[in-house]
């Protein structure tokens, strides 16, 4: 298949219509402008098209995109002082438009300078040979330009660095080859792989955790399985740039590889990567440590939260021999992703199925008598609030069984808060 025949195999056809007229409306200003990035991997590899479109221009994309929306129309974003713009040209798609650069690092670790460049230099500064391949969109439409054998890397389903310094240079790379690889089902080549292994050994990015590096993390904590992305971070050194003494232990592996088999149990988890979060951390063994690395990763309150009840449940791991209302006092508010992550770690039958009852029956369980029919008898106040716990604590531990049973406990209960037993 040659490169149009697989561009219009894998786009949608509105995609492949709007990149055909934005060729021709860049030739006829005299512009260039090539696809660029994961989108001809993703389409020499016959993936699926995920919607993300980047391209590259060696003029001013800014100016292009204002030439595309004149013609095309859609809603556009231009930020020339970066060489960036966004064309929106039909809802629910958009394309990232950039000017061709390079880039330079000052020292290890910092924010690249940027300068304004050709196509040749743009394809250089990327990470990977299979991601620094384009496609004239131009006079030259679907003409493939692959100066570095990305075509032959992803034959060998090889991720191959296109320059010794790269991870030098950024960490975040580092993360980037491993989330790739095993999402591509691809082998570091082995020059990658030491080159890698040789950065992050160098102890520079040790504690090493940005905004960017945080993100990869999140990604690989999203994955239905993170376990060999992390096991192979771990090997490589990777991890120590969120803690240095961040390692994958067995337990922890196993502890990892024991969570799918409880996501039946909580369906209500929006962010199934909170948990593998929880988990991670747990893998320092210091509560100093586990601080340091809770305070690096810039944790959301819910994260926040979730952190503090799993502080809070691990150290009674040991002891969940408890009467049904003292399992709902332990347990009432405490986040699914939580328990999840509790299941996971600690392997006692006793707690998994008291967390099990808890969560399969205990929670829903509620009193047939309302707050406002005990307000109605005794006024608005804590003593509602008093009440209500006690009826729920009877319904838990089956002591009342009967709506009439209840009833009967709450004029008893009443009348002990109030000298006006209800009528």
């Amino acid at each position: 298949m040659n490169s149009m025949q697989a561009l219009k195999h894998y786009l949608p056809p509105t995609v492949f219509s709007f990149l055909q007229q934005a060729g021709t409306v860049a030739a006829q200003a005299n512009f260039s402008l090539y696809l660029i990035g994961g989108s001809i991997r993703d389409m020499l590899l016959e993936r699926p098209f995920d919607w993300d479109i980047d391209l590259v221009t060696e003029e001013s994309a800014s100016e292009l995109a204002q030439q595309l929306q004149a013609v095309m129309g859609g809603d556009l974003q231009t930020f020339p002082q970066y060489g960036t713009a966004k064309l929106r040209p039909f809802p629910g798609f958009s394309v990232d438009i950039a000017t061709a650069r390079t880039e330079t690092y000052a020292h290890p670790g910092a924010n690249p300078e940027v300068t304004f460049s050709t196509l040749a230099a743009d394809l250089a500064r990327r990470d990977f040979t299979i991601n620094a391949m384009a496609l004239d969109l131009g006079r030259q439409f679907g003409t493939l330009i692959d100066v570095f054998d990305g075509q032959g890397d992803l034959q060998r389903r090889q991720l191959v660095s296109l320059h010794a310094h790269k991870f030098m240079e950024d960490p975040v790379r580092s993360w980037r080859a491993v989330r790739l690889a095993h999402s591509l089902d691809f082998s570091l080549a082995p020059d990658t792989h030491t080159q890698i292994a040789k950065a992050m050994g160098t102890g520079l990015f040790d504690g090493f955790c940005s905004e960017r590096i945080r993100q990869e993390l999140n990604k690989i904590l999203a994955k239905p399985i993170p376990g060999p992305y992390l096991q192979s971070l771990d090997s490589l050194g990777v991890l120590r740039s969120l803690h240095p003494e961040l390692h994958l232990s067995p337990s922890l592996l196993t502890a990892l590889e024991r969570l799918p088999a409880y996501a039946d149990e909580f369906p209500e988890v929006a962010q199934k990567e909170v948990a593998q979060w929880l988990l991670l951390i747990t893998g320092l063994s210091e509560p100093q440590q586990q601080q340091e690395l809770f305070l690096h990763l810039l944790p959301s309150r819910h994260q926040q939260r979730c952190w503090q009840q799993l502080q809070r449940l691990l150290p009674l791991s040991t002891d969940w021999q408890l009467a049904n209302s003292q399992l709902d006092e332990r347990l009432d508010g405490v986040p699914p992703e939580v328990l999840w992550t509790l299941l996971a770690l600690t392997p006692d039958q006793t707690m998994e199925l008291a967390i099990q009852h808890y969560w399969r029956v205990l929670r829903h369980r509620r009193s047939s008598i309302s707050g406002t029919m005990i307000a109605a008898w005794v006024g608005a106040g804590p003593q509602v609030r008093s009440i209500l716990k006690t009826l729920r604590q009877a319904c838990l531990d089956e002591t009342v069984n009967t709506p009439e049973e209840e009833l009967a406990l709450a004029r008893q209960l009443v009348t002990l808060q109030s000298e006006y037993p209800p009528a």
